[in-house]
């Protein structure tokens, strides 16, 4: 569980509680990406679920942006690339079932 800490840390200077793992996801067929250079990557990537703890929470401005929070159907999916948005419906499963979710 570090590394969810430590991302959210990392990336956009955020404190995180209560922090639930709900899923993982290894599929060969959402779990890869190919960046504009050329190199390519197999995600196995656990998926988890917490509150933000602090305010002061910033992009880190390499692999951040912008931050902003929206409601579900507010999500734009362009934003994302094809290994990140399946989470969303991961966690709704999560949400609706309490199964963990292996993907």
């Amino acid at each position: 569980m570090d590394v969810v800490f430590r991302e959210a840390m990392e990336e956009a200077n955020a404190s995180l509680e209560r922090v639930t793992p709900f899923g993982l996801s290894s599929d060969p067929n959402i779990e890869q990406h190919t960046y504009p250079n050329g190199d390519q990557l197999q995600n196995i990537s656990l998926l988890a679920h917490g509150y933000l703890a602090n305010s002061d929470y910033a992009p880190d401005g390499a692999e951040v942006s912008k931050i902003r929070f929206v409601r579900y159907e507010e999500i734009d999916r362009d934003s994302f690339v094809a290994t990140e948005y399946p989470t969303f419906s991961h966690w709704q499963s999560f949400k609706d079932t309490g199964t963990f979710q292996i993907v």
